[in-house]
């Protein structure tokens, strides 16, 4: 069974969709399961394959080589956020919501480095032709030395290693923390201290007497609703520029996409026959087009505040692309498709 699992949660990862080696661990595995038992199968499976990759980081490494990477340590920090429940806070120290918090602070330090690939196209451009599959390229060593900042690539390195060499030293010790499940009693937690954009965005939190995979589903379900509330009022926005607008804006990008990580990560929890893979699809193409604007946040945050012209035209492109964008969702019937997405998490 244990390279049933591996092998689902992987191919997850890189599928937008649930192939036959994922369906056959959902139906003779996962539905089994409760919610603990399937907090600490996938948790601890999906902690050893980070430990695997985190273990090839070095001073060769380039933030192109990282963007999958880092991408998986989003997901473990998402395993941990779905099954937090699962885990006795204990009375002094809450070692999963401390370990949340280390997965969340690799997410933002490889994120880091890897926007320094992200926020100039052309480094990507110039990548291009190098690309040896979806996340490795092969430049000559005189390209990456023209790239980048070596000085800033320097400083935001050491950053990625020391925290991969932490969280690789201590894997037995991360490994036990990740098998401390609660079996016979979820835990009580402050929705304050749960990620806004799963359990602590809900106004629910999972049951012991129903399977691990009907609180995942419940969980989508509840994401969706809150992505319908606040759709209407977002998308009646002329502009997004402005601070609070911009908070709106990464927040519903955040939430839609929790839905579909879940999604890959537990693609059993949706119902196929009811047309929620079209619903998902189409909802994946939408959450890209989002990316593209957040791209262009990141380079408008980027630009020093006193070139004015430069963010002008940034605020500019961001404007006329959530226009687009707004023409998009509104032609697409984007709003009843999330109210339908919703009706289908049954």
């Amino acid at each position: 069974m244990l390279k049933t699992v591996i092998l689902f949660l992987l191919v997850c990862l890189h599928s937008s969709r649930a192939d036959g080696i994922s369906r056959n661990f959902c139906q003779q595995s996962a539905e089994g399961m409760s919610y603990p038992e399937l907090a600490k199968m996938s948790n601890k499976i999906f902690f050893r394959h980070i430990v695997e990759r985190l273990d090839d980081i070095s001073k060769d490494s380039y933030p192109h080589d990282v963007k999958c990477l880092r991408k998986e340590i989003g997901y473990m920090k998402i395993l941990v956020d779905i099954f937090m429940y699962a885990y006795d806070p204990g009375k002094s120290s809450d070692k999963i919501l401390k370990l949340r918090r280390e997965f969340d602070y690799g997410y933002e330090v490889f994120g880091d480095f890897k926007d320094e690939f992200d926020r100039d196209p052309e480094i990507s451009d110039l990548l291009s032709p190098y690309k040896i599959s979806r996340c490795k390229f092969s430049p000559p060593g005189r390209l990456l030395k023209s790239l980048y900042n070596s000085k800033v690539i320097k400083k935001k390195r050491l950053k990625i290693i020391s925290w991969s060499k932490s969280i690789v030293d201590r894997q037995k010790q991360i490994e036990k923390t990740l098998d401390r499940v609660s079996l016979k009693k979820l835990a009580k937690r402050k929705k304050s201290k749960l990620s806004r954009f799963y359990w602590g965005g809900v106004d629910f939190q999972p049951q012991l007497d129903v399977g691990g995979l009907v609180n995942i589903k419940a969980l989508q379900k509840g994401i969706v609703s809150v992505a319908v509330t606040e759709y209407e009022s977002l998308f009646s926005l002329e502009s997004i520029v402005e601070h609070e607008n911009e908070q709106r804006f990464h927040d519903f990008r955040k939430r839609a996409r929790s839905v579909l990580r879940i999604d890959l990560l537990y693609p059993c929890t949706k119902n196929e026959l009811q047309g929620t893979v079209i619903l998902l699809s189409e909802l994946d193409v939408f959450i890209k087009e989002l990316g593209k604007i957040n791209d262009l946040f990141l380079t408008y945050h980027s630009i020093d505040k006193n070139d004015y012209q430069k963010k002008r035209n940034i605020e500019n492109r961001i404007n006329n692309e959530w226009h687009s964008l707004r023409l998009y969702s509104s032609e697409s019937d984007l709003y009843d498709k999330l109210q339908r997405l919703l009706q289908l998490y049954i």
